[in-house]
């Protein structure tokens, strides 16, 4: 191949390559903000629990209020 050929080609791999990167990146980053909307939904639900429920399910309002104050970003 000459190199005149190749310089032809390497514009369209790359934007191929970009819009591939930048489709997995728009991807990726939805996917994390539905693990964070459903986390912190979780937590909140978790502290709004009476203390009847929590032994019911063996956590303690201590152990409740740990898990349901972490931000939700960490897992």
């Amino acid at each position: 191949m000459s190199s005149l050929t190749h310089k032809a080609c390497a514009p369209a791999v790359a934007s191929t390559d970009i819009a591939s990167l930048l489709r997995h990146l728009g991807h990726a980053m939805r996917t994390t903000l539905s693990v964070w909307r459903k986390r912190s939904a979780s937590r909140r639900e978790l502290r709004e629990l009476d203390d009847h429920v929590l032994r019911d399910v063996g956590i303690s309002r201590s152990q409740a209020d740990f898990e349901g104050n972490k931000p939700f970003w960490i897992k």
